[in-house]
């Protein structure tokens, strides 16, 4: 769409919400999820056995995702996540992010990009956590050469801490 956000999934302040077992493939986002204005809402969001792959609105490099998540908390589990056309495999806003044995590879920018959400990330205890996950870079990549990003890239600040454990990254 114009915006360069259209969406397989949106998952917009809701609550409990599971996306398992899907192949989300060629939208300008694959899935984005938001809570609301003063960082409530999307709550235990759960993606769970997916392949995500080729999403990214090429006239918008960089900034459009495979996911580009938000809200309160989400667990990324068992998921292929690869091949962003234009900007990160993962980028997630959300207030706890955490990603368990995933297979994450070959994004034209970031593989994974952690950042700061006003109202959201900045409360104590704004963490993620990446364990037993499979990371590679691809060695030609034309965008943002860096594996991980964790910290501040907006207004808000990032309050928390990032946690790696049992990762394999491949550079």
């Amino acid at each position: 769409n114009s915006s360069h956000n259209g969406s397989g999934i949106r998952i917009n302040q809701a609550n409990a919400v599971t996306v398992r077992s899907c192949l989300i493939h060629n939208n300008d986002m694959g899935i984005m999820s938001s809570g609301d204005s003063a960082g409530h809402g999307a709550k235990d969001q759960r993606i769970e056995s997916c392949h995500i792959h080729h999403n990214g609105a090429p006239t918008e490099p960089g900034y459009s995702h495979n996911l580009y998540l938000g809200g309160e908390s989400v667990i990324l589990s068992a998921c292929e996540i690869d091949s962003s056309t234009a900007g990160h495999n993962l980028k997630s806003r959300a207030r706890i992010t955490v990603v368990e044995a995933c297979w994450i590879h070959d994004s034209a920018n970031r593989e994974i990009d952690l950042v700061d959400a006003e109202h959201v990330t900045d409360t104590p205890g704004s963490n993620a956590l990446l364990a037993g996950n499979i990371i590679v870079k691809a060695k030609d990549c034309a965008g943002n050469r860096s594996v991980i990003n964790f910290g501040k890239d907006g207004k808000g600040e990032h309050n928390g801490v990032i946690h790696l454990v049992n990762n394999t990254i491949i550079t």
